[in-house]
């Protein structure tokens, strides 16, 4: 009892500093206070985007003449571990567990492939149906199926989905359900990586020239 509490002023008063830079107009971020690095101020962005911008892989078995057309293609979505993409999907709990990918999916959202070559690197590993790839989604709708002729990523703008109140009859108690069952609503932003089929020679070159294994 008398370790932890000491232990306890001691953190109490090295976060001196740390409560003094938090309430400072002043305040720096991802600062050190003390050399043993026992209590410091952490913080991985000073500010974030106001806007959910999503990427969504999809694949598609057309061929290429369909694709080149655009029209009738039957584009099919991969799921990730976690970050939003069915929009009847609960948000997933992630705490202790970091899903990197799909946090570098999110990076990806706000910036074009050509910051994020890794990208059309996942996509080419998708192509050839390698578990390098697939193994990082949570779901592949081509499982147990010949891999996809074509793969292309897609922007949406993701919002939480309406709620709504409803009466139970039971008992007159509110319950707040979700409108369908949908948890997000989405918003078409546009394509971010235009359809590309395996052995793409300028698939090849831009991944070699980023210094990626093919």
């Amino acid at each position: 009892a008398l370790g932890c509490s000491c232990l306890a002023l001691l953190i109490a008063y090295l976060s001196i500093p740390v409560v003094a830079n938090l309430l400072s107009p002043q305040q720096a971020m991802n600062t050190s206070f003390d050399r043993l690095r026992l209590v410091n101020t952490y913080g991985a962005f000073g500010s974030v985007t106001r806007e959910r911008m999503e990427v969504v892989i999809q694949g598609t078995n057309a061929s290429s003449a369909v694709v080149g057309s655009g029209d009738g293609v039957t584009w099919r979505e991969y799921e990730f571990q976690c970050k939003p993409g069915n929009v009847d999907r609960m948000p997933c709990l992630i705490s202790p567990f970091h899903f990197r990918l799909d946090w570098l999916m999110w990076f990806a959202g706000f910036q074009s492939y050509q910051s994020n070559p890794w990208l059309i690197h996942l996509m080419e590993k998708i192509l050839t149906g390698k578990p390098e790839g697939t193994a990082l989604l949570a779901e592949d709708p081509f499982q147990g199926q010949d891999p996809p002729t074509f793969v292309r990523a897609v922007r949406y703008r993701y919002t939480f989905a309406p709620r709504r109140a409803a009466v139970k009859a039971t008992n007159g108690r509110n319950d707040i359900s979700r409108d369908r069952g949908r948890w997000w609503e989405r918003e078409f932003k546009g394509v971010l990586v235009p359809p590309i089929g395996h052995g793409d020679s300028s698939v090849r070159m831009f991944l070699q020239h980023n210094g990626l294994a093919i």
